[in-house]
């Protein structure tokens, strides 16, 4: 036998054992017991009033200036006290860049038609430019580029931002069919050129000031392309998984929580922790906690007789009566998880019983998560403790808290072919003649069985190795 017969009848061998290997892999599943959320938080209503700029050099210039007559709100008369009382924050916008305007408190006018009142404030050109501010009770107002060049400036652009704490849209219309909107015949919000007189100072229309509005160089609201947009604000809330309330400490301290975690108790949940092999709690970390600290997750089956629900009260339990935050020895230790160094989340081994009581029948009611600090101090750098070369800290907010079912392994079936069946009189009958032989005594079965081949399946391999390396 040459060599390559030779290792074709060992690779044909290692095939076929390898055809006979059953895979077997693990499933987990996953129960939410509470996770980081998304809620609205208001609305953010953004106007845009455009004004067509045509100025030439010796207006737009460290001479010029611009009066700007502008609404103290844009709240609908018939909003609530609350949204009326909601202040607009005042920009102008000059090539893509904004510089802040003074803003004053909303006011209303029970006289006026919309129920607007107005203010007056000034805007410079110049060479350097800045937003406004108040320095010892001096306004300085708001200085935006001056002209180089006719043209250089073709737009410029006013802009308010309200944010009302409702998720409503309380502002006015900028026009309705019926024309009654903050556009229509608006001659009340205006902007004025003005350039400095013959002293060379801008007076900004003070009593005695000499200076010059700009013929020509006057627009208002009615004439100005108004457009209104809003944008929904949004705030994050994490998860408080420390239940102070089981060491009698309040629980209206920062990240901490004072209910238990509930899980939803359908019937899939409960199926899959009957048919589990093992269970973990993880709680994801917000912030990596680093320092040496023993973290205790304790359990409560659920009441007898009570419902079943997923819903909690403010992350109180759901279920009446059922005060065991309260009362440590209410509770049972269910698994502990000990930090020593840095990390980004917190395992706990949870013991399949603690999620089923078999003896009764009941499926767990609630979790509660204790923490015990046994380092605050190290190495100090800087007035901060460090451990292992990181400032020490304990976080207290998670962004993920759920239980994680492994499930048991599964085995994969051979695939079984079906073949349609035939009916009948799809295939001719035959006549077939069967011979039958005499009886003969069959030799002795030498062919030894299935598993003493492959016990001896290495040695024959080593000496096929043994036979190759001589030949060489």
């Amino acid at each position: 036998m040459n060599m390559k017969k030779l290792m074709a009848v060992v690779l044909a061998v290692v095939v076929a054992i390898s055809a006979m290997a059953i895979s077997v892999f693990a499933e987990t599943y996953r129960i939410d017991l509470d996770k980081t959320s998304t809620n609205w938080n208001g609305k953010t209503v953004t106007w845009t009033f455009d004004m067509s700029n045509y100025s030439l050099f010796g207006y737009a210039d460290q001479d010029s200036y611009l009066e700007l007559r502008l609404p103290t709100t844009l709240t609908k008369t018939d909003a609530s006290e609350a949204s009326k009382n909601t202040q607009v924050d005042w920009f102008i916008e000059v090539g893509g860049t904004r510089y802040a305007l003074k803003d004053v408190a909303p006011a209303f006018d029970a006289n006026s038609t919309k129920g607007v009142t107005y203010f007056t404030q000034y805007v410079n050109f110049g060479a350097l430019t800045h937003s406004y501010y108040n320095n010892n009770g001096v306004d300085n107002w708001a200085t935006i580029p001056q002209s180089q060049m006719v043209g250089d400036i073709t737009t410029i652009k006013l802009v308010a931002e309200v944010t009302y704490a409702s998720n409503n849209d309380d502002s006015q219309s900028v026009t309705e069919w019926n024309g009654t909107g903050f556009k229509d015949n608006n001659y009340d919000m205006y902007v004025q050129l003005w350039t400095a007189g013959t002293n060379g100072v801008k007076d900004y229309n003070a009593d005695g000031s000499d200076d010059i509005e700009v013929t020509g160089s006057y627009t208002n609201a009615a004439f100005m392309t108004v457009a209104k947009s809003d944008n929904q604000k949004t705030a994050t809330t994490d998860v408080a998984f420390i239940s102070t309330y089981l060491s009698g400490d309040p629980a209206w301290n920062e990240g901490t929580r004072a209910g238990g975690f509930v899980w939803d108790h359908n019937l899939v949940n409960r199926s899959m922790i009957m048919g589990a092999e093992s269970a973990k709690v993880i709680v994801k970390l917000k912030n990596p906690t680093n320092g040496v600290a023993l973290y205790t997750l304790r359990t409560k089956d659920q009441p007898t007789g009570s419902y079943d629900t997923s819903e909690g009260v403010d992350g109180m339990n759901p279920w009446p009566g059922y005060n065991s935050w309260n009362n440590p020895a209410d509770t049972e230790i269910a698994s502990t998880c000990v930090v020593n160094g840095e990390v980004s989340e917190l395992v706990f081994e949870v013991p399949l019983d603690k999620l089923y009581n078999a003896t009764y029948g009941v499926f767990n009611g609630g979790m509660w998560i204790t923490e015990r600090i046994t380092l605050d101090q190290f190495q100090q750098q800087n007035n901060t403790w460090f451990y292992n070369g990181k400032p020490i800290h304990y976080e207290t907010w998670a962004t993920d808290v759920y239980i994680e079912l492994t499930m048991p392994e599964l085995d994969d079936e051979d695939e079984i072919e079906v073949k349609d069946p035939v009916e009948a009189g799809d295939v001719e009958d035959e006549d077939e003649t069967i011979e039958v032989d005499d009886p003969v005594d069959q030799p002795e079965d030498t062919n030894p069985p299935t598993g003493i081949v492959l016990a001896v399946l290495p040695m024959a391999i080593a000496a096929a190795a043994v036979v190759a390396s001589k030949r060489r």
